[in-house]
């Protein structure tokens, strides 16, 4: 495999992560406009079958973005053994300058913690959030002048 095919791997591998993560994303606005729109009304037993499909969508995205992270792994270490071998391409140089920075570490633990208070986020709106009664609105309605 030539430096070029491992570099596009890398390419490739960091995209289909960062897609993935778009996904959850979206995959999160989706269940807080429904709920907003329409399951607030619901029962416990309907709420718990959509949060259950939320984590199935969750843990097939989150699954994305870590195989995704194995492949960035393996091209890394890849890269990092053709630079042992002899020179390499600027191009590779600084990608493992990025893969050996604390800014790497430092993204995916906050790429973590986000994708965890994602989670938590909507499990919260699912079971805890109501929207505001007529009077609240009202009361609030009369502030705003």
């Amino acid at each position: 495999m030539s430096e070029a095919d491992i570099i596009e791997i890398y390419a490739t591998a960091r995209a289909n992560m960062d897609a993935a993560f778009a996904q959850l994303i979206a995959l999160n606005f989706a269940l807080i406009i429904g709920v907003y729109y329409f399951i607030h009304k619901s029962r416990l037993v309907i709420k718990l079958a959509i949060f259950m499909i939320y984590l199935l969508g969750w843990v097939t995205f989150a699954s994305s973005a870590v195989m995704s992270g194995v492949e960035i792994e393996g091209a890394g270490r890849d890269l990092a053994l053709l630079e042992d071998a002899g020179p390499v391409s600027l191009t590779t140089r600084g990608i493992l300058e990025i893969w050996r920075s604390q800014q790497s570490i430092y993204y995916l633990i906050a790429l973590n913690a986000v994708n965890l208070l994602l989670v938590i986020s909507a499990f919260f709106v699912l079971f805890f959030w109501k929207p505001r009664t007529k009077e609240e609105l009202t009361y609030i309605k009369r502030f705003d002048r």
